[in-house]
């Protein structure tokens, strides 16, 4: 049986700063950082018709400007917001690395 799901979990963890959790059967997320909680699903091929709106909106969007798709349903009012991790990594890694980087310091001077 083949563990790439696992070795994809592993992969997006580190992309993320985040710990993988093993699965141990505990109810717990596949990775986690103090701002993130990751549930990461992996198949051989995710639908072409994602990939284009993915693409798509990226390209559209330009440098300055962050480009998602999204993906409704008839059967829920749920919207699933979605965008490529290099994105997500430019615009938001960014953004947590400042916060962190602006947090008072503790520390005794």
């Amino acid at each position: 049986m083949s563990k790439r799901w696992k070795e994809q979990e592993r992969r997006v963890a580190r992309l993320l700063g985040a710990k993988r959790n093993p699965n141990s059967g505990a109810a717990t997320p596949d990775a986690e950082n103090e701002w993130l909680v990751v549930e990461n699903k992996d198949r051989l091929v995710v639908p072409s018709y994602i990939l284009n709106a993915v693409r798509t909106a990226r390209i559209k969007a330009g440098r300055r400007r962050l480009g998602i798709a999204t993906l409704t349903s008839a059967s829920t009012r749920e919207v699933l917001v979605l965008l490529d991790l290099r994105d997500f990594r430019a615009w938001f890694g960014r953004q947590k690395e400042a916060q962190d980087h602006a947090e008072p310091s503790t520390s005794a001077e």
